[in-house]
């Protein structure tokens, strides 16, 4: 990153003193009555241009070096350091929303059957909570779900801690959650956000197979998934892992498993 920021210094110093020579060779125009005073001008401002597009490429290289997260948060984890060699999709930092932390919770198959999405939970017999996922099944290992729990309300719980929660009545999805759902926020999940110098966008395909961007606003954490107030609609099929793909860039749609 360093050099990165010295070569935008660099490209910055080459910037200011080709348009101070622009700037001379223009004065000299202006006083000079003979001589090749328009070649003089000409050869200052394409060395402004050059020094323009150094300087724009320094930036690219700058951009390069920076890791932008789409949730705001303290680092809790950082796995990397000055000079490591890191893969494609490293965790390289863990960054720690306080304010929307999310509880995993693992139950049996019987008790499964029993729970909603969107269904209240009661944490630590004080908080209220909401579930936002039932895994759809059995850990080969444990022979248990996993179904994750959003916090509707203040707590002061601490990440990484266990609590006791309990799933609160076992009402099937009928029309009523189906119609919280359209009055509500639409749940996706992060990787599927793409920061953008204009904001919050999610990828969706056109039908020359390039995406296209929607913006969204921006909305509350809850664990590993965003829900966003605005910019979505139920008919909307946006690409799921956006991690290192670009607006127009062109995309293979693998139609078996839809």
């Amino acid at each position: 990153m360093s050099s990165a920021q010295n070569l935008v210094h660099g490209a910055r110093n080459g910037l200011t003193a080709a348009k101070s020579g622009s700037q001379v060779a223009s004065l000299s125009s202006d006083v000079v009555l003979s001589g090749a005073r328009s070649e003089d001008v000409a050869a200052a401002q394409a060395g402004v241009t050059q020094a323009q597009g150094a300087l724009a490429g320094a930036y690219a290289q700058l951009e390069n070096t920076l890791i932008r997260t789409p949730i705001s948060g303290t680092v809790s984890t950082l796995n990397a350091t000055r000079g490591d060699f890191l893969s494609s999709f490293d965790v390289v930092a863990v960054v720690a929303n306080e304010g929307a932390l999310e509880i995993e919770v693992f139950v049996s198959d019987s008790v499964r059957d029993r729970i909603v999405v969107g269904g209240p939970v009661l944490i630590d017999g004080k908080y209220q909570g909401m579930v936002t996922s039932i895994s759809p099944g059995l850990d080969p290992v444990t022979k248990k779900s996993r179904v994750t729990v959003g916090i509707t309300s203040d707590a002061t719980l601490t990440n990484g801690a266990f609590v006791e929660v309990a799933f609160q009545g076992n009402e099937p999805e009928t029309e009523k959650t189906t119609q919280q759902a359209t009055t509500t926020e639409f749940s996706i999940p992060i990787s599927a956000i793409k920061v953008l110098p204009r904001g919050f966008a999610v990828f969706t395909v056109k039908e020359d197979n390039t995406l296209e961007a929607h913006p969204i606003q921006e909305g509350p954490i809850l664990g590993s998934k965003m829900l966003v107030p605005e910019g979505l609609t139920a008919d909307i099929m946006i690409v799921n892992d956006v991690r290192g793909i670009s607006e127009g860039d062109a995309v293979v749609v693998n139609t078996e498993t839809q």
